[in-house]
């Protein structure tokens, strides 16, 4: 739990330390930053969608609660080993994203690879 708090919220509510220590460590894309993202992202659809100004207020004070409570969930274990093939990955990535990106580049002018 002392590990979460320091590399998440590093302190309580209203705190202004949030993510001081912020790292890309094991289950923290996929069970912390994967909610964060995908509240704000639904925040931005649905006032979008409403066609109303963004107010980030209510959706900050309800992630934070979510935050502490994910860090006071002290039950989870991670994984201290790797797993699969890093260079592989990013090969499949540049596959992947590289003709997006070049595409982009042509679209606009502008050089991004």
């Amino acid at each position: 739990m002392d590990a979460k708090i320091v590399i998440t919220l590093l302190g309580t509510q209203g705190s202004s330390s949030q993510d001081y220590a912020a790292r890309l460590w094991q289950g923290l894309i996929g069970e912390y930053y994967h909610h964060r993202w995908s509240t704000w992202y639904e925040l931005m659809e649905d006032t979008l969608r409403k066609n109303v100004s963004y107010v980030e207020g209510p959706w900050a004070t309800e992630l934070r609660h979510w935050q502490e409570r994910w860090v006071r969930t002290d039950n989870t274990q991670y994984s201290t080993e790797p797993t699969g093939n890093a260079a592989d990955i990013s090969q499949r990535m540049y596959d992947q994203y590289s003709r997006l990106l070049r595409l982009q580049s042509e679209g606009d002018g502008t050089t991004v690879l």
